[in-house]
């Protein structure tokens, strides 16, 4: 992707809110890049963990590029939950998240195995140990302001939200913006720019 300094103007202002635009893009379209970099065909331990160590940035950045619904109706929380359903991949991975703030609030990891602890989430990950009780997460999820994240193939088609997907053995994702309606939040036209749209 280029960018074309030369659009940016003279006015210090405006360089300011130009270069902010542009390198919060740029951080995207690196998460981006980076997890294309990881191929299907090196599955050694080593290279699991990268690829666990990309999802898990992206998990933390879409916090960052969606608007929740406590958020638009400006309803007074301390922390951005990010949960866990089923058996964690990521294991310590995903705690430095715990370390971290994203829009000036905590993000606060939490695990659980019960669909219906899943109403205290802002983001759940899907774990593909829950990919036969998928009708039950969406049921569970239908119209509340909870965003679904999976690796589970075909995941955003059966009712998620994001998607984590290979193609061309490379890891991208995908955004079902019909579910993202019904779970009432915004994304983010640069998390868009990265992501494969589905409706």
């Amino acid at each position: 992707m280029m960018l074309n300094l030369r659009n940016i103007t003279k006015s210090p202002v405006s360089n300011i809110c130009a270069w902010s635009k542009y390198s919060t893009l740029l951080v995207l379209v690196l998460f981006a890049l980076l997890g294309s970099s990881i191929t299907a065909e090196e599955k050694s331990e080593k290279d699991q963990q990268t690829v666990l160590r990309v999802k898990s940035a992206f998990l933390y950045n879409f916090i960052k590029y969606i608007t929740f619904e406590q958020e638009s109706n400006n309803k007074s929380f301390s922390a951005f939950n990010v949960c866990v359903l089923g058996d964690d991949p990521f294991g310590s991975v995903l705690d430095k998240m715990s370390r971290r703030k994203a829009k000036g609030k905590n993000v606060l990891v939490k695990r659980m195995q019960n669909i219906e602890l899943v109403d205290q989430c802002h983001l759940v990950y899907v774990s593909q140990s829950k990919e036969g009780s998928l009708n039950e997460v969406f049921a569970f999820v239908e119209n509340k302001p909870i965003v679904t994240v999976s690796d589970i193939a075909s995941f955003v088609d059966k009712g998620g939200v994001l998607g984590f997907v290979e193609v061309d053995n490379r890891i991208g994702i995908e955004v079902n913006l019909t579910n993202a309606r019904r779970a009432n939040v915004r994304i983010s036209a640069l998390l868009l720019e990265i992501a494969k749209i589905k409706e």
